[in-house]
């Protein structure tokens, strides 16, 4: 009986241990990450949207700039020539760019 009753009991603890496993998700690819409304404070009004292959600055609503990007780099065409960014940080909540001089840094949280 003892020995039923504790097979019993390691039975349960390795199902339930099991069962509270976290599931594990496939990482975001970069791409993916980048689209959304992001602001320079997470209580700030949007600094810019991207949605598929254009972006839109919260100061000019009514402009779509084109831009080109990979996990390291953001290029955006603006009217004036590109802006290239490195990218620092490319999170679920979080994005980090450095200026073409490296002087300017740009932090950024999902709205």
């Amino acid at each position: 009986m003892k020995r039923m009753l504790t097979i019993l009991l390691i039975w349960v603890c390795i199902s339930s241990c099991m069962a509270q496993a976290p599931k594990h998700r496939k990482p975001a690819s970069a791409a993916v990450l980048l689209q959304g409304i992001w602001a320079q404070k997470k209580e700030d009004n949007a600094a810019m949207w991207v949605k598929g292959n254009r972006l839109m600055y919260g100061e000019f609503l009514d402009t779509w700039l084109k831009y080109t990007f990979t996990p390291t780099k953001l290029t955006i065409f603006a009217q004036d020539g590109p802006d290239v960014y490195r990218i620092k940080k490319l999170t679920r909540d979080s994005l980090v760019l450095i200026g073409n001089s490296g002087t300017s840094i740009w932090r950024l949280y999902r709205r």
